[in-house]
């Protein structure tokens, strides 16, 4: 056997070994696979069923995936070198326009949380905000008073959609 053939089985030798472990670490344990997935198909099954304490957890992590993906396309167009300058300004515009109402989204959901609101979920869209407060009794008019001046201060936004959630 000359120096060779021996570069080349030490080569293969090298690539298998390289493999297993790639292949180990992609895969993982079986266990934590079964786990995760059934553990994720419970807490999926049972916001869709209305578990009345998650649905606001539910809702939060939509909002924030949803807003996420959305973010993360915009920078790919804004990024990209083929893309003409008209679709990057209406890319930066859109880009701008939701991190600014995401602001105003957190914003208003801690200051109401802060006037004594169990939990509160805010979507701004259209210059439109709809809110959805936690509640199992109907809001009273200072309530909803309150909520409108939180939002008027926070964004400007007159439009408001009060809904209650339990």
């Amino acid at each position: 056997m000359n120096k060779k053939q021996a570069g080349v089985i030490l080569t293969l030798l090298a690539l298998i070994i390289c493999t297993g472990i790639l292949a180990a670490k992609v895969n993982g344990p079986i266990t934590d696979v079964g786990t995760t997935d059934l553990s994720a198909l419970k807490n999926l099954k049972e916001a869709k069923e209305g578990n009345k304490n998650d649905y606001f957890t539910y809702a939060r992590s939509e909002k924030e995936q949803k807003d996420l993906r959305t973010i993360q396309t915009l920078k790919g167009i804004i990024d990209d070198k083929n893309t003409s300058k008209e679709n990057k300004d209406k890319a930066t515009a859109e880009f701008t326009k939701i991190t600014t109402n995401q602001k105003y989204e957190n914003s208003i959901e801690i200051s109401l949380k802060g006037k004594n609101f169990e939990d509160v979920i805010c979507l701004i869209d259209n210059n439109q905000a709809r809110v959805f407060v936690k509640s199992k009794e109907k809001l009273t008019q200072k309530q909803i008073s309150q909520i409108q001046e939180v939002i008027t201060s926070t964004s400007q936004i007159k439009d408001v959609i009060i809904e209650t959630k339990e």
